[in-house]
């Protein structure tokens, strides 16, 4: 799995950003496997902004999420992108001003 170095400076739309309350239930290496309070399974990107996340840790993010697909576009898989919350206020802000 192939991950990414993703900034809000890319994102121009609100939809490509979420909110998530997840669990981690497993430390993959390079990510994190979780589980949301709606019971699905979804992955986290490691970053700074869960560099001291470990299993079992409960919270609650602002996260970019992308949709990969591979093999002629049959199998799908997303990842999300943990961004801080002052990041995304302030992007946000951005985002007012801009219209």
């Amino acid at each position: 799995m192939k991950l990414e170095n993703i900034s809000l400076e890319n994102i121009k739309t609100e939809d490509e950003v979420t909110m998530v309350r997840s669990i981690i239930t497993k430390d993959c290496g390079a990510y994190f496997k979780a589980k949301t309070y709606d019971g699905k399974s979804i992955t986290l990107a490691k970053n700074y902004v869960t560099k001291y996340f470990e299993k079992g840790y409960d919270e609650t993010l602002y996260v970019i999420e992308r949709t990969y697909s591979w093999f002629l576009g049959l199998f799908k898989y997303t990842i999300y992108y943990p961004i801080e919350s002052e990041e995304y206020i302030n992007w946000r802000k951005g985002l007012k001003n801009a219209i």
